[in-house]
């Protein structure tokens, strides 16, 4: 399962970065199956599997806003950061 966590957190970091809140919802919505995969296939009870999913969800948003966090800090970097020259304030005559 712990491949699980890690690629929810990748896909929330990856979405944060590239795409917003649609993308989220769905693959909010395509993780709700796991549970009953889990009830099924590994025999959990019904309060574990539903804390998993909760678990998986909390992971996918906090790795959401870490990628948005880092989207923005980008963006603020990016242009300083390409410019040509720096200006030390002065203007030049």
């Amino acid at each position: 399962m712990l491949w699980l966590v890690i690629a929810v957190a990748g896909t929330g970091v990856l979405f944060g970065l590239w795409l917003r809140v649609p993308a989220l919802l769905a693959i909010s919505a395509a993780l709700v199956p796991i549970p009953v995969l889990l009830i099924t296939l590994h025999q959990w009870s019904v309060l574990e599997a539903i804390a998993f999913l909760f678990l998986l969800l909390t992971i996918l948003q906090i790795g959401y806003l870490i990628g948005l966090v880092l989207a923005y800090a980008w963006t603020r970097v990016a242009p300083r950061h390409n410019s040509p020259r720096v200006s030390s304030g002065r203007r030049e005559h």
